[in-house]
């Protein structure tokens, strides 16, 4: 988030605009919490994780929308680009007033985006799971076993299928695949067999996923060993595909702001694209 922020600061910069952050998000909206953006300032912070200017959940946003449109009026604020996930760009939706145009930028490690087929963060997040497998992998072939690794991503499947795949994981979880105890086993005595370990991923929030582990372990014959990345997978020095994207999608952003345009920028066919909130019938992708 940090490298778009400093993005849509310099490209704001660029057509003469002032430019502001808004503290904690929707939060900090509701309390008129800004701070000046001085590009010099935020491009030192570009290549760094997180969020200079914070975050925040407002589970009850639907009871705030009227007062969250005010503070957009009283602070004067006529253009405003919006970072985050599928939540955010619904908010975004919401947001849009005839004298402020609204842009949601997809910035979320689940890819959970509707019509976008890559999110900020997304890659990044990708690169910390399969530095995360090939440690596993270093340790299983010391010493074997059925090693499992739960990773971020809002329990929707993406992050954890690319993870699995990119880091040659022997079988992935996912809610979707509706695999019983039985084709777990089966797949991991066929990895065991070849190399006397195994290594599954899977994404947060699967079901009992401790005690199946457990279980394929023992009917394997093989010692279980669980672990998760937690929320290190949402930090970490942006990755040159996640800093690509933050400059094609601040790009976008600005000169669809400067148009008096709201709506999403996304990524697809290999380019940024830009969706009116009005062609957006869902803004939020199925779960894998």
């Amino acid at each position: 988030m940090n490298t778009a922020i400093a993005y849509l600061n310099r490209f704001a910069g660029e057509k003469g605009w002032r430019t502001v952050g808004i503290k904690e998000g929707f939060q900090g909206l509701l309390e008129r919490q800004t701070v000046t953006l001085a590009p010099n300032e935020t491009w030192k912070r570009a290549r760094h994780g997180g969020t200079i200017l914070g975050s925040s959940r407002l589970p009850d946003f639907a009871n705030h929308v009227d007062d969250l449109k005010k503070g957009l009026e009283e602070l004067r604020i006529t253009k405003l680009a919006i970072l985050g996930g599928n939540g955010s760009m619904f908010a975004a939706s919401m947001l849009a007033l005839k004298d402020c145009a609204v842009v949601g930028v997809p910035a979320t490690i689940d890819n959970d985006i509707e019509g976008s087929d890559e999110s900020i963060g997304f890659n990044t997040a990708v690169d910390t799971g399969v530095r995360m497998l090939d440690g596993i992998r270093d340790a299983a072939e010391a010493m074997p076993h059925v090693f499992a690794l739960e990773v971020l991503g809002g329990g929707r499947g993406y992050l954890a299928q690319a993870v699995a795949e990119a880091g040659g994981a022997d079988i992935v979880i996912l809610p979707h695949l509706n695999l019983t105890e039985v084709d777990i086993v089966e797949e991991i005595k066929q990895a065991v067999s070849a190399r006397r370990y195994a290594i599954i991923v899977t994404p947060e929030y699967y079901p009992d996923i401790e005690g199946i582990i457990e279980r394929v372990s023992a009917a394997v014959g093989e010692a279980p060993r669980f672990g998760r990345i937690g929320h290190a997978q949402r930090g970490g020095v942006p990755n040159a595909r996640d800093r690509t994207l933050a400059s094609a999608f601040s790009k976008l952003a600005i000169e669809q702001l400067e148009l008096g345009q709201s709506g999403c920028v996304v990524w697809r066919k290999s380019e940024s694209q830009f969706l009116p909130f009005d062609d957006n019938a869902s803004l939020t992708r199925n779960p894998l």
